[in-house]
């Protein structure tokens, strides 16, 4: 490279600079034009409330059956937490053979947690029998663990004057402190234990 080429050098990045500064400038009639052409939003859709199709999602109204059976046949308490409901699909072979009209097979599968009886639970229900058709117990495993759970521990570490600020410690690396605090941040960061 030449002494002469790299004199100019600045003067071909500010021309450079010139242009890209432009772009901006020039691309914002092109933004507003395509935001005019986008189609207005539609409405948000909800559950129906009676499911036409099988692999309709549960309604209000099975959510609702739902907590009554598991109450009712399955024993199960006000305190219990329900960490994951979703509807059960039924097998491709029903579905496919399904006609309009025609009352949909609904299971729902639950997964709760029992503070009372500390064990979790994974649970078939048939919404159309109003029945619980398994249960298993799923003893030393542990679900995810649910918002409420978090809080709840939160709230006890914050309630020991003496652990909460070897808490709050643990929870703070290199100066910043993140918004969720977690006890397995503690595991990794901090050389002793909270406790």
């Amino acid at each position: 490279m030449s002494i002469a080429s790299t004199a100019n050098q600045p003067k071909v990045f500010r021309r450079i600079w010139k242009v890209l500064s432009l772009v901006p400038v020039l691309t914002l009639p092109l933004n507003l034009d395509a935001q005019d052409s986008y189609p207005p939003a539609q409405p948000l859709q909800t559950a129906p409330v009676t499911p036409a199709h099988p692999l309709d999602p549960l309604t209000p109204n099975e959510f609702a059956i739902l907590k009554d059976i598991l109450q009712k046949q399955g024993k199960l308490s006000d305190k219990t937490i329900y960490n994951w409901v979703q509807l059960q699909e039924p097998p491709k072979k029903y579905v496919l053979e399904f006609q309009p009209g025609q009352v949909p097979l609904r299971e729902a599968q639950v997964v709760a947690v029992s503070p009372e009886k500390k064990t979790a639970y994974e649970i078939l229900v048939n919404l159309n029998t109003n029945t619980i058709d398994s249960v298993k117990d799923l003893g030393n495993l542990q679900p995810s663990l649910a918002g409420s759970e978090f809080r709840r521990a939160q709230q006890i570490v914050e309630a020991s004057p003496e652990r909460a600020p070897r808490w709050r410690n643990a929870v703070t690396i290199s100066k910043a402190r993140y918004p969720m605090r977690s006890f397995w941040t503690h595991t990794l960061q901090a050389k002793t234990p909270f406790w």
